[in-house]
């Protein structure tokens, strides 16, 4: 295997950097992570496929004209800073899927997966429920694992059915997890806590878990034969469960008590845990295994999210620069819409529409952020434009064709990206109304 060094080099050097600086004032230090920043981006680029390598450049070029025509070196640099923290969390999180997916771990799960599998509708729960715990804490890894998993001839004429419960069970994850980048994206932009997001994200979660389990139609998918139980160890399953329940307590204290932010809190929490844990189960072979994997592995892999998110942040400075906020607010102001909850659905529009045509939810997320926090509005009404955009996101991920989940749903399943937005028009939209009903609750209560 070819020893890889640019990318993790530069990735980890950005991102151990910024954690220095949450603990250590390091003067010019902000001007060498923007470089690494650059460097990253500059270094994936022949390693993209087209669609996303397509979209960087073209984002990136119209950010460098809009640079050139209003804007200076520190805007440039504060571009590639934008998104910074929010990386942190990408960067560092994968580093639990190498304790979580040992063998310690994997043969429970995959006993526990097995045995909930005895008809059609049970199989299609399980497998949503199982996405959507096991993936607010093991991220986009948790999809070919589970995949992989019910790959079985028991499991050979349920590929759509599969790829529906994993797609609509992970999608449910961006609007509560500490974990995912979604949440790590609003609370970087508004004053608001991330318990009171998650409220409302567990909530929608549980409505959409509730809601599909007694509206399941057992004709829209095959039905597959009984599954013999199989042996797991409860215990281990346990063990595995008050790890990341503890994890997620450690987090949340910290974020109430302490004064970093709880997107800085969680990459350190990650990295510490990530050591902690391969020792105690594996010792310092299992560190050296797992560090070696993860550079050699999994950060060459990152490049479709990390330059998305990157140029994420260059292109919505760059908009800044040539004043777009205030040209979204003149207009969202000459046609009259000012309330709260008639942005939202525009919001709405805007980051699923645009998702059809490859732009990522973080770039209209970003550039909707960033007008809200230019406008005249109350801080209070943060919260709802926040997880109005998150449930925006949520449904994203169950609709555009271009997501990277959908993205590799269809390689896992060897089929058409236009197969799962297709299947999930009627939940996406049911989903989205569910969600604003249950935000206009909120709002009016």
């Amino acid at each position: 295997m070819k020893f890889k060094f640019f990318r993790p080099f530069f990735v980890l050097g950005m991102g151990l950097m910024f954690l220095s600086t949450l603990f250590v004032d390091i003067p010019g230090v902000e001007v060498a992570i923007a470089v690494f920043t650059a460097l990253a981006l500059i270094s994936y680029l022949p390693y993209l496929s087209k669609v996303p390598l397509t979209v960087v450049i073209v984002l990136n070029v119209t950010a460098l004209i809009f640079y050139i025509i209003g804007g200076t070196i520190d805007d440039v640099v504060e571009g590639l800073l934008m998104n910074t923290a929010v990386l942190m969390i990408f960067i560092f999180v994968p580093l639990l899927s190498i304790p979580i997916t040992s063998p310690r771990y994997m043969r429970d799960i995959t006993g526990l997966m097995k045995s909930s599998f005895s008809n059609t509708k049970k199989t299609y729960n399980a497998l949503k429920i199982g996405t959507f715990s096991i993936g607010s804490v093991l991220n986009v890894g948790t999809l070919p694992i589970l995949y992989y998993l019910t790959d079985t001839d028991q499991f050979k004429d349920h590929k759509l059915m599969r790829m529906a419960a994993l797609n609509r069970g992970f999608a449910l994850a961006f609007a509560w997890s500490p974990y995912f980048i979604s949440i790590a994206v609003v609370l970087s932009y508004f004053e608001v806590q991330w318990i009171t997001i998650a409220a409302y994200g567990l909530t929608l979660a549980a409505i959409s878990i509730v809601a599909e389990w007694f509206l399941f139609r057992k004709r829209k998918y095959p039905e597959m034969p009984d599954s013999p139980p199989v042996y797991y160890s409860k215990r281990r399953i346990v063990e595995l469960g008050v790890i990341m329940l503890s994890m997620t307590g450690v987090i949340i204290v910290l974020d109430i008590f302490s004064n970093f932010a709880i997107v800085n809190i969680i990459p350190i929490v990650a990295l510490v845990l990530f050591f902690v844990w391969s020792v105690a189960i594996g010792g310092v072979e299992k560190v050296v295994k797992g560090l070696k994997s993860y550079t050699q592995e999994r950060i060459p892999k990152m490049g479709n999210e990390l330059l998305v998110f990157i140029s994420a942040g260059v292109f919505g400075t760059s908009l800044l620069v040539i004043g777009f906020d205030t040209l979204l607010i003149d207009t969202l102001e000459a046609a009259g819409v000012n309330h709260v909850l008639l942005l939202i659905p525009i919001f709405a529009v805007l980051i699923i529409g645009l998702s059809f045509f490859s732009v990522h939810p973080v770039i209209t997320i970003t550039i909707a952020s960033l007008a809200v926090l230019s406008m005249d509005m109350d801080v209070a009404d943060h919260y709802y434009i926040a997880i109005g955009l998150l449930l925006s996101w949520t449904v994203t991920v169950n609709m555009s064709p271009f997501t990277g989940v959908n993205l590799l749903m269809s390689s896992l399943a060897n089929r058409s990206i236009f197969t799962l937005p297709k299947h999930n028009v009627l939940y996406s939209l049911l989903l989205w109304l569910s969600g604003y009903a249950l935000l206009v609750i909120l709002y009016v209560i």
